[in-house]
C-alpha cells in the first residue's frame, strides 16, 4: 500500500509480504499444541491403560501429531495428510479414543489450510477427511462401554 498503513499479515517480521509474522505463527502452533496434548493425549492415556505395547506407540503417534502442527502454516496440505494418518493410526490402536478426537489435530490443520488455501483446496481436503467417517459408524462398541474424547 502507498499509504504506509499496512493491513493485518501483509508483512511478517522478515518483512516479505505474504508472510505471517512470527508471534502468529508461534500461536498458530502452541495452542494447537496444547490443545492436541491436552485432549488426545489424556485420552490415549486413560484408553491406553493396561493395553501393553499400545500406549507408548499411541502416545509417540501423538507426539509426532504436536510435531507436524510446527508446520502447518507453511504447508498445510501435507501436514493435514500426515495428521489424518497419524490420527487414524492412534484410533485404530485404541478405539476406546473416538475417532474425532484422533483426529484433532488433522481438523486444526484443516482450519489453517481452510484460512490460507482456496477454497477448491479447502474444500477437497475437508471431503477427503469425511471418508473415515463412516467406520467410525461402522465401529460397534459393546454394551457399557463409550469411547473416550
Amino acid at each position: 500500500m502507498d499509504s504506509g498503513i499496512r493491513q493485518p499479515f501483509e508483512a511478517s517480521a522478515g518483512g516479505s509480504r505474504g508472510e505471517l509474522p512470527s508471534w502468529v505463527a508461534r500461536a498458530l502452533w502452541w495452542g494447537p499444541a496444547a490443545l492436541v496434548l491436552t485432549v488426545v493425549g489424556t485420552s490415549v492415556l486413560v484408553a491406553g491403560t493396561e493395553r501393553g505395547w499400545r500406549l507408548p506407540v499411541a502416545l509417540a503417534l501423538v507426539l509426532a501429531q504436536v510435531c507436524a502442527l510446527r508446520w502447518q502454516v507453511r504447508a498445510p496440505v501435507r501436514v493435514l495428510a500426515v495428521n489424518a494418518a497419524l490420527g487414524l493410526a492412534v484410533w485404530a490402536l485404541l478405539p476406546a479414543v473416538s475417532l474425532t478426537g484422533a483426529l484433532l489435530a488433522a481438523q486444526v490443520t484443516l482450519c489453517v489450510l481452510s484460512a490460507t488455501r482456496s477454497r477448491r483446496v479447502s474444500l477437497g481436503a475437508l471431503a477427503a477427511m469425511c471418508v473415515p467417517a463412516p467406520l467410525a459408524f461402522g465401529r460397534a462398541e459393546p454394551a457399557g462401554r463409550r469411547s473416550i474424547c
